[in-house]
């Protein structure tokens, strides 16, 4: 199966192996590279598809963080409620600066590694 520039595929191929490898730290690196790696040697396109997979990844987390805003309503006091919400959404963005930052830093490094290996 030929992957390069195929950039979504590449992408989901990252993604999986950011969940896979979850439990290591810094996984999004390693999906980031993989993803990259797939792409080919161009770094911007690996960083792009590196940043791609490291924002497929990061689905879950978000989806969980939303759920924890469904449930304000049911928060004893507005002020509680509204300092949740404004923590979840601060969250939320730490969440996707996270993975696709490091996903793109990934992929990048993917694009350099083809290069060099060819």
């Amino acid at each position: 199966m030929d992957t390069d520039g195929n950039t979504l595929l590449n992408a989901a191929i990252g993604a999986i192996a950011t969940t896979v490898l979850t439990w290591v730290p810094l996984s999004p690196i390693a999906g980031g590279l993989l993803a990259g790696y797939l792409q080919g040697t161009d770094p911007e396109d690996g960083a792009i598809v590196g940043g791609l997979s490291g924002l497929f990844a990061s689905v879950p987390s978000i989806l969980i963080l939303l759920v924890v805003l469904v449930f304000l309503p049911l928060a004893p006091d507005a002020a509680v409620g509204f300092s949740i919400a404004v923590l979840v959404v601060l969250a939320i963005v730490a969440v996707l600066v996270y993975w696709v930052a490091l996903g793109a830093i990934g992929g990048l490094l993917g694009s350099h590694l083809r290069t060099e290996i060819g």
